[in-house]
């Protein structure tokens, strides 16, 4: 194991100078990183480090002294770990040292930061699980054996999927430390098998649909007198998801006055976070009669709290509406009738939409997906016109303006 400290020129100057760079190599493998910069001008080339006049002579020169000094030990000339030797050259802390739950709780605090509560809670979840099953597990506790014991013992009380859940969580953990500058975790490929034997349905047992016929017989419910306050509330918001290409809830609930321009409206995926791209689609006139029978707050759509708490509280009360609508009014759910859900009318619009033979790029683009595959960075959106006219296609009236 070899290790270095170097100006690297060829990587370009930035406005502190150009970067001092820590280089860690064993067998044809090199590892990198970046201790700090400097100018040229404070730079001693002979010695290969800074000079005293350097504004951060003292501590960039005393962190190179000190990787200069374990360099030399036999421990770290005998290493075989390239992750390891630079790791230990910079007193990472290692994975060892680490609580599970400590770890769980960072990642939690970054997702919530970044306006993903949905992620976050699922990770919480996740976190309880582990501490009630094993507690004080640190990150270098997680092994083949770990996890085969607790999927076990989650079998005993719960589904196939709700283990697999779990376990897809955990390993979204994992991978993270792997990559995390502040971990020094040795992958032991504990995932390896451990989802042989989870036995989950590729059937969308939750993906039903509508037929359009019954989409719109709530419309005409909703501008007729049949339905209670509550009901029209409801059927309101079910019927903007679909009209809005397939809208999540979450992202109707947040809707913002400031969205809207002319006849279109601006929408991003609250479940990205600042991740999310915004899309664009066509405000139809059904869509808009609707937007008109909702009292308008002064900055959002709907005037209803805007917390996170406050947005469970109501997504629970909307789906026990839907329910009892659903009951009422004998909505029925194809190709298998089974119980209304929020998110039925998202599954309707994608489902109607293959149906009337739409590019599945299309729907994407309308639905807010971003795709994953390579060639995206490769492909334009579609014109206006043309996601127009298939967003008009899938919910049944033309696009004439």
């Amino acid at each position: 194991m070899k290790a270095s400290v170097k100006l690297f020129t060829s990587d370009g100057e930035t406005s502190q100078g150009f970067p001092v760079k820590l280089v860690v190599s064993h067998k044809g493998k090199t590892l990198r990183r970046t201790l700090g910069y400097s100018p040229l001008v404070y730079w001693d080339s002979l010695r290969g480090k800074p000079t005293p006049s350097h504004p951060d002579y003292e501590s960039l020169y005393g962190q190179m002294l000190d990787i200069e000094k374990k360099a030399l030990t036999a421990q770290f000339r005998n290493s075989t770990d390239v992750n390891l030797a630079l790791n230990d050259l910079l007193d990472v802390p290692e994975a060892r040292d680490i609580p599970l739950e400590s770890y769980f709780k960072k990642q939690i605090s970054l997702m919530r930061s970044q306006g993903r509560p949905g992620n976050a809670d699922a990770y919480v979840a996740v976190m309880n699980q582990m501490e009630y099953y094993s507690p004080g597990l640190l990150l270098s506790d997680i092994d083949g054996v770990l996890l085969e014991r607790f999927k076990r013992y989650k079998l005993k009380s719960c589904s196939d999927k709700t283990v697999k859940n779990y376990l897809g969580v955990l390993r979204a953990l994992y991978n993270k430390a792997l990559v995390d500058p502040d971990v020094n975790l040795m992958d032991k490929e504990p995932f390896k098998g451990v989802m042989t034997g989870l036995m989950v349905k590729r059937r969308r047992k939750k993906n039903r649909y509508l037929l359009l016929k019954d989409i719109q017989r709530l419309d005409a419910l909703f501008h007729s007198n049949n339905l209670t306050r509550t009901e029209k509330r409801v059927v309101g918001l079910s019927l903007l998801q679909f009209y809005l290409g397939g809208l999540n809830l979450v992202d109707l609930y947040y809707l913002k006055r400031s969205a809207f321009y002319k006849d279109r409206i601006l929408l991003s995926r609250k479940k990205l976070g600042r991740y999310a791209e915004e899309y664009d689609v066509r405000v139809f006139p059904v869509a808009r009669a609707i937007f008109d029978f909702f009292e308008k707050d002064p900055t959002y759509i709907f005037p209803w709290r805007k917390d996170e708490l406050g947005y469970k509280t109501f997504r629970r009360n909307h789906y026990r509406s839907l329910l009892a609508l659903q009951q009422r009014h004998q909505i029925e759910l194809h190709p298998v009738d089974v119980r209304l859900n929020i998110n039925a009318f998202r599954h309707t619009f994608a489902t109607l939409g293959k149906f009337a033979g739409v590019d599945p790029d299309i729907i994407r683009e309308l639905m807010g997906h971003e795709r994953n595959d390579i060639d995206t960075v490769y492909k334009d959106r579609y014109p206006e016109s043309v996601r127009d006219a298939a967003h008009g296609k899938i919910i049944g009236i033309g696009t004439e303006k």
